[in-house]
């Protein structure tokens, strides 16, 4: 499942949550109390205080449900970004081999992490080849340059002139 579907479920179940402790309260306190005290002959309440009444003990819970199911949801849905994102950053020459971790979910995520892993590997694979190619061009290069000054320290006046002309 998508993380954009996963949020949006899950956003839907809190504010359908909400609205059915918001609609609740106010059945109860306009409807069921209304009923309630016109039975045992009591004086109606004005409106004015059953609506604060319904803000103030249903409606602003509700709201501060709403808002920390989101922070909470939210959170718990981009936790493995920011795994991903910590392992990603402690990434060095030394460690490129390590997986970086995945969720298990199958989202964007898994599969950025499969990419990033791949990309890994790769990068490990071409320095494990370009430290052999350096380490072959530099004894390479000692040979090289040590046959070559010999080879001027050894040589005529001519040879020195040719080999002077290439440096």
């Amino acid at each position: 499942m998508r993380i954009r579907t996963r949020i949006t479920l899950w956003y839907g179940v809190l504010l359908l949550a909400s609205l059915l402790v918001m609609g609740g309260g106010m059945y109860f306190e306009l409807i069921v109390e209304r009923r309630a005290a016109k039975a045992q002959g009591l004086p109606k309440e004005r409106m004015e205080d059953e609506v604060v009444e319904v803000v103030l003990v249903y409606c602003i819970p509700s709201i501060l449900i709403t808002i920390l199911g989101g922070w909470w949801v939210m959170r718990r849905s981009l936790a493995p970004l920011d795994a991903l994102t910590q392992r990603a950053e402690r990434i060095q020459l030394n460690n490129l081999r390590e997986p970086l971790p995945d969720s298990g979910n199958g989202d964007e995520i898994d599969r950025l992490a499969a990419v990033l892993n791949g990309w890994n590997c790769l990068s490990a694979l071409a320095r494990h080849y370009i430290c052999g190619i350096v380490a072959h061009f530099e004894s390479a290069t000692f040979y090289f340059n040590n046959f070559y000054w010999q080879l001027f320290c050894n040589s005529n006046r001519s040879i020195r002139r040719i080999i002077c002309r290439f440096y």
